[in-house]
């Protein structure tokens, strides 16, 4: 199974200390992995935690991002996907399910479109309530 964490789990996971849910976060990761699973970080979530993380000069959080990507499988993003993403905001918007403003870039949106294709996926996240009206996705504390 790919398992891909939604930018509030990269935050998460490489917050330098994030208390007990960060640890616990790390070990069931470790399971997974132990398991043969893949983690996987999509290119969009990467952008997103790490503007933030640039902006407040978060050093240590960068590096333990910098880490978990290094050690894991990094999706990068390209132009069928965000083909499907334009086509997946389009049907979302046709059907009133506002995900984000028009203006926005829709981050939810972009990964939902790149992990769709797979058969064997599932999306970590702390907004189930989006990511679960287009793919596969479950609450951290289920992983």
């Amino acid at each position: 199974m790919v398992i891909f964490l939604d930018t509030n789990i990269l935050w998460l996971a490489a917050h330098p200390k994030g208390g007990l849910d960060a640890q616990q976060l790390r070990v069931r990761m470790q399971a997974r992995l132990a398991r043969g699973d893949t983690i996987a970080v999509s290119e969009i979530c990467d952008y997103e935690a790490r503007r933030e993380l640039l902006r407040k000069n978060a050093t240590a959080q960068l590096r333990r991002l910098d880490a978990l990507i290094a050690t894991n499988t990094y999706v990068p993003l390209d132009t069928q996907t965000m083909r499907r993403a334009a086509q997946l905001w389009a049907n979302l918007r046709n059907q009133g399910r506002l995900m984000a403003s028009e203006k926005n870039l829709d981050g939810d949106v972009i990964l939902a479109a790149q992990v769709q294709p797979l058969t064997d996926h599932l999306v970590v996240t702390k907004n189930l309530k989006h990511l679960g009206q287009m793919c596969t996705a479950i609450e951290w504390h289920a992983l």
